[in-house]
């Protein structure tokens, strides 16, 4: 049986990215974390079944956001909006100073390989990284996650993610790089 709110879910997802931060009420967020190195702030927000990724510098914001499209997301200063469908990349580079990197990969496997992966992302939250489960729709199924893991880069930030959808046995995964760029 698959889980059509969760087809539903992945047929409208999307990834965004703003030249601007995002306000928080605009999200239902499930886990919080701040990384500041002293060049540059980051900001992560896990939420359900998505993401975002906000990056600061002292004269600019880049803001990744992997949501659905029932989010009232602004229009204002948003450069890029795309369907989550197959495999992508996109590099952007802002006016000021960050350049930004993404790839993206949404992943439907058998229910057995599903079971197997699911659990071993679950392991490597157990180790490191942020990781939000929710309720499975059915006793037949895994519950959804949420799990991000970060790297502190010399200039920057490296950002991976995991979002698994349970009923339908899909991962959407995603990679990337936030990078402060000199002048």
């Amino acid at each position: 049986m698959t889980n059509l709110a969760q087809k539903q879910f992945l047929k409208s997802l999307r990834l965004n990215l703003f030249n601007r931060s995002l306000h928080p009420e605009l999200f239902e967020i499930y886990d919080s974390l701040t990384v500041d190195n002293g060049g540059f702030e980051a900001v992560i927000w896990l939420t359900r079944c998505s993401h975002v990724v906000s990056f600061y510098t002292a004269t600019s914001a880049l803001s990744e956001v992997i949501a659905d499209d029932s989010v009232p997301l602004p229009c204002r200063k948003k450069l890029l909006s795309v369907p989550m469908r197959g495999e992508k990349t996109h590099e952007f580079q802002n006016i000021d100073d960050i350049r930004y990197m993404t790839g993206f990969q949404v992943e439907t496997m058998t229910p057995r390989t599903y079971q197997a992966a699911h659990r071993e992302i679950k392991r490597r939250a157990d180790r490191n990284g942020m990781f939000v489960e929710f309720p499975a729709d059915s006793s037949n199924d895994l519950p959804a996650f949420t799990y991000i893991n970060h790297e502190i880069l010399p200039k920057g930030l490296h950002v991976m993610s995991f979002h698994a959808l349970s009923g339908i046995s899909t991962f959407v995964k995603t990679q990337s790089i936030f990078e402060i760029i000199e002048k």
